[in-house]
């Protein structure tokens, strides 16, 4: 009695793609073609099948299909092609319908599989009028290969079902891939072939995440640089919407020394690229005054490279003092270091314009015993004892 209910369920989806697909039925009935039902014999559908088609008119290869595994077939008017498959070994009646299923999307057919029946049909009528197989979850064993046309449910916890249909559509609709977002329940139904709805199952497992459980918070105490400053050179770096603008201090002194773009020896810009492009997902920065310590809320990876990018902002920018002693053979260390300190003192300038030795070795023009570089100072101390 079930499969007699069943049966009559079925030759009513066949009257219904009959009617859904009355254009391609028109257009295939001028080539001579006709709606197909075929009952089958008993047939053990777990036992192994081989076969070879060459150009085989699809009739035949559905009639064959129908007698390894004991389903009746329909085959909508629309659907009149040849098919060519060369299988040298045995495999199971569910592999050989995955073929041809395969072999029939790539014509812009599909096989809808029930209990009892197998349905051929155009891919859009096997969409449009067809009750696809339903599985739900994100569990990707859950969807079966093949090219099948089934429909999926995702329900999605931490991304909206609106945005994720109108971001993936552009993708998978020119493959003929329905998306609907149901946004009271926040999920999204697929209907389409199973490869495709498989791909659409791996980029939701890797978007509906829960962030906020991979965020953590790090205080860097920082030894040099000014906490406050850090914080807000880095969050007004790191702001979305500030990305077209060029990175760095910007103008009227901006930045701090040492920072991309700031005011340190070098900049630090070409340093930090690499740095700055490893970062990925939300960034955030406050300082705590008190203790000079920046806080850091982001992901570990993100951490990490913040971490890596202070090391090199926290530096120490006060002048380096070093101290040579230089042995003399000839000169007197007494006359000699009063003769250098003159020269290093800003306020005389008798030896402005002192050629000779000293003048030439100097620079000749430059005022004192400063370099090119104004923060480069000396001070010349002499041992009487030792020369």
């Amino acid at each position: 009695m079930n499969r007699t209910l069943r049966f009559a369920s079925i030759l009513l989806i066949a009257g219904a793609l009959a009617t859904g697909g009355v254009l391609s039925a028109n257009r295939a009935s001028a080539q001579g073609s006709a709606p197909l039902v075929i009952v089958p014999r008993k047939a053990d559908p777990n036992q192994l099948i081989s076969f070879n088609f060459q150009q085989a008119d699809i009739d035949d290869v559905l009639r064959f299909i129908a007698d390894a595994s004991g389903k009746i077939v329909f085959k909508d008017s629309s659907v009149a092609t040849s098919v060519t498959i060369r299988n040298q070994s045995r495999i199971p009646v569910s592999e050989a319908i995955r073929l041809i299923s395969v072999v029939l999307s790539l014509k812009g057919f599909a096989i809808v599989e029930t209990d009892d029946a197998l349905i051929v049909t155009t891919r859009e009528n096997a969409r449009a009028n067809t009750p696809t197989k339903v599985t739900i979850g994100k569990d990707l064993t859950a969807i079966p290969r093949g090219k099948e046309v089934i429909t999926h449910i995702f329900p999605l916890e931490n991304v909206d079902a609106v945005r994720i249909r109108e971001e993936f559509n552009p993708i998978f609709s020119p493959s003929g891939t329905q998306l609907i977002a149901n946004s009271e329940t926040n999920s999204l139904v697929v209907v389409g072939e199973a490869d495709n709805i498989r791909r659409i199952g791996q980029l939701i497992l890797q978007l509906d995440r829960n962030v906020a459980d991979e965020i953590q918070v790090e205080v860097i105490r920082l030894k040099y640089a000014d906490a406050t400053e850090v914080s807000r050179y880095l969050s007004d770096l790191f702001r979305p919407e500030t990305t077209d603008r060029p990175q760095g201090g910007g103008g009227g002194g901006g930045g701090f020394p040492g920072a991309p773009g700031g005011g340190g020896p070098g900049g630090g810009a070409v340093a930090q690229r690499g740095t700055l492009a490893a970062l990925r997902g939300r960034v955030r920065f406050a300082a705590d005054e008190r203790s000079n310590s920046l806080l850091v809320y982001a992901n570990p990876a993100n951490q990490k490279q913040v971490r890596a990018l202070i090391d090199q902002i926290d530096v120490n920018l006060q002048p380096r003092t070093e101290y040579r002693i230089i042995p003399l053979k000839y000169a007197d260390a007494q006359a000699l270091s009063d003769q250098l300190n003159q020269l290093a003192d800003p306020s005389n300038t008798t030896g402005a314009n002192r050629g000779g030795f000293f003048g030439g070795f100097f620079g000749g023009q430059q005022n004192s015993g400063q370099n090119a570089n104004s923060d480069f100072q000396y001070k010349v101390v002499p041992d009487v004892r030792t020369n």
